[in-house]
């Protein structure tokens, strides 16, 4: 349990700092605040997904425990799920720089929001038939407690990033 809190607490202290490195972006006007949503929201989110994901294999392997027969069959399905999850956060992504462009110029339409919130969905089920799909090759590499145990870490890692992101993002409007 020391393990996890160590590297928890290591990823809550780099977006700690970036948030603080962001609100020292105080806004002047409505107009300053959308151009700096425009040109900072992309350099942010990127930034931070960036150290998360440099930290994430390390802080798995720190707090998961794995002798090294466990480490030699969970590694592989660990990058192939992340080699398929990443398309799914980089959509992720797009969708949330898709929102700050229209929050940016004011020009989100009840129309183009459908299409957002459809979008966003679409992208949930798919990160939930993934993990789904990833939990019975996991099962086969592991055992399920350290499963469990794996998919906690994860859910608190982007926790983190989600947290840092939503920071970032301004409410509809």
């Amino acid at each position: 349990m020391k393990r996890t809190t160590t590297g928890i607490s290591t990823v809550l202290a780099i977006a700690f700092v970036f948030s603080l490195l962001l609100s020292a972006l105080a806004p002047v006007s409505a107009q300053t605040y959308s151009e700096q949503v425009s040109r900072k929201v992309q350099e942010d989110i990127k930034l931070t997904r960036q150290v998360i994901q440099a930290k994430r294999k390390a802080i798995v392997a720190l707090n998961l425990g794995l002798t090294d027969y466990e480490s030699k069959a969970f590694w592989p399905v660990y990058d192939e799920y992340w080699s398929e999850r990443k398309k799914l956060a980089d959509r992720h992504i797009t969708l949330l720089s898709d929102f700050a462009k229209n929050y940016v110029y004011s020009s989100l339409t009840n129309d183009r929001a459908e299409e957002l919130l459809k979008d966003w969905l679409s992208v949930e089920q798919k990160k939930l038939k993934l993990q789904k799909k990833f939990i019975k090759k996991f099962k086969k590499a592991i055992p399920a407690k350290k499963v469990l145990r794996y998919f906690q870490i994860e859910n608190k890692l982007n926790l983190v990033i989600d947290t840092e992101l939503s920071s970032q993002i301004p409410l509809a409007r």
